[in-house]
This record gives structure tokens, C-alpha cells and sequence, in this order.
């Protein structure tokens, strides 16, 4: 039977690990590179089994960021509609679909084409605004884009190196279960 002080500590140590992973996660972003959290998780990967609840919290943090991303993304969207729409532009076609196509089209070309061509109307001030606030979009969705990609990357390697030290895992207990044991001699 566990003490309630143990059961705080474990939970006060899982968040302190989330929070380290986080950090850890936010740094890689940043640098564009995973490098920092891809060595992290070959160390516990050969800490073995016992570091399965470790790549679990990293892998949950890893989920909350990116579902922070995809917020963060879809705001944009709607930034961008609500800026076409100040303008007097409804481009439903362009942005009513969903993440990543939207995102997609919000980054290409066609969009800066089409806003140019429907806001043909306008004076000269208002294209050159419209055209750097699709740029700008453009730029803030890539961003988060290539954050998402490598997000997806870190946590599909986490997840494969979960499934196999939790073979790994399944594999030791259940060798354990079935050694028979014997005495020593003295």
C-alpha cells in the first residue's frame, strides 16, 4: 500500500518533469531543431523500462503543445477573415477549410492572388495593407506549419520508443513470472 506522501511526491515529480519537458520542447521549437529533446528521450530510452512514465508525460506535454499550435493556427485564420472582412472581402472559398488544407492556402500564393484580384477596387493604400496582411499570415502559419511537422516527428519517435520498452517491459516481468527459482549454493 502506497503512503500519501509517496503519492505526492510521484505527482509532484511528474509535473516537475512536464514542466522541464515543456521548457525543453518550447527551446526546440524555438531553435527549429530537436535535436536537445530527441537526446533527452535516447537517455531515458536507455534507462529502460523504468523511464516509461517520464516519455508518457513528455509525450502528453508534446500533445498539449501542439494542440496549442493548432489553436494558435486557427486564430490566425480567423484574424486573417476578420481583416478581409474590415476591408469589405469575403473569400469564404479560401478560408473555410479546415486545418492543414486552410493553412495551406493561407501560405500559398493563391491567396495573395485572390485577395489582389478582389480587392482590385480599393485604393492603392488599402492593396499594399491587404497584401502585407496576407504575407503576414502567410509567414505566422508557415511558422507554425514547420512547428507542427516537427512536433509530429518527436512524437512519433516517442511513441515508438514507448511501444518497445513497454514490450521490453512486458517481456521482463513475464520471464520473471516463468524463471523458476532456485536456491543458491553455498
Amino acid at each position: 500500500m502506497s503512503q500519501p506522501l509517496d503519492d505526492l511526491l510521484t505527482i509532484a515529480e511528474r509535473a516537475y518533469v512536464r514542466m522541464q519537458a515543456g521548457q525543453l520542447i518550447s527551446q526546440c521549437l524555438e531553435a527549429g531543431d530537436a535535436s536537445a529533446l530527441d537526446a533527452l528521450v535516447r537517455q531515458l530510452v536507455l534507462a529502460g523500462p523504468p523511464s516509461l512514465a517520464v516519455l508518457r508525460e513528455i509525450r502528453e506535454e508534446i500533445s498539449s503543445v501542439r494542440s496549442s499550435l493548432r489553436q494558435e493556427g486557427l486564430s490566425v485564420r480567423q484574424e486573417l477573415k476578420d481583416a478581409l472582412a474590415g476591408f469589405g472581402l469575403q473569400m469564404p472559398q479560401l478560408l473555410a477549410a479546415e486545418p492543414p488544407e486552410a493553412f495551406r492556402r493561407i501560405c500559398g500564393q493563391g491567396l495573395r492572388s485572390e485577395v489582389k484580384k478582389a480587392a482590385s477596387g480599393l485604393v492603392s493604400e488599402d492593396q499594399l495593407l491587404l497584401e502585407e496582411v496576407c504575407r503576414e499570415a502567410g509567414e505566422r502559419v508557415s511558422t507554425i506549419a514547420s512547428r507542427l511537422a516537427l512536433l509530429g516527428r518527436v512524437d512519433g519517435a516517442v511513441q515508438d520508443w514507448l511501444v518497445s520498452l513497454a514490450y521490453e517491459a512486458a517481456h521482463t516481468s513475464q520471464d520473471l513470472e516463468i524463471a523458476p527459482h532456485t536456491p543458491r549454493q553455498h
